[in-house]
């Protein structure tokens, strides 16, 4: 199997500027979609759907439900930004290790014996500057 020929680098057409490479995408989407979907309705496939979960995964499925929910619009906003997110590599694992230095100082210098709780966890690393340093925007503005 080939890396772009799977979800969900097989759908990077829909974020292109090009019409005829967002149709086509769509049609590949839409027809996998399907697929799945009925793979997994079917008591025949049922050995074969765990297998196939590496490929669909929870991100790569949000994008499919949200171009499914516009009734498959290859312009759909909210489905062209999140698989604009799942598609989108960052150029280094800098970003990971200076997200979790963030966390590890707020967790030893002011609280040492309180249990990072995920919305503390969240709030440490969306006040760092660690995205803001790579020009990166949060909010999807």
């Amino acid at each position: 199997m080939s890396r772009y020929g799977t979800a969900p680098e097989c759908f990077v057409g829909l974020v292109s500027s090009c019409v005829d490479h967002r149709q086509e995408a769509m049609c590949v989407m839409r027809r996998d979609w399907r697929l799945l979907n009925l793979a997994e309705q079917s008591y025949k496939c049922a050995r074969i759907v765990p297998d196939l979960q590496f490929l669909f995964s929870a991100p790569v499925r949000l994008p499919r439900a949200l171009f499914e929910q516009s009734g498959w619009d290859e312009t759909s906003v909210p489905g062209t930004f999140v698989l604009k997110g799942v598609l989108m590599v960052l150029p280094d694992n800098k970003i990971v290790e200076d997200c979790h230095q963030a966390v590890r100082v707020e967790a030893k210098s002011h609280h040492p014996n309180q249990k990072m709780t995920v919305p503390r966890v969240q709030s440490c690393v969306m006040n760092s500057n660690v995205f803001s340093a790579r020009e990166l925007s949060m909010w999807g503005s």
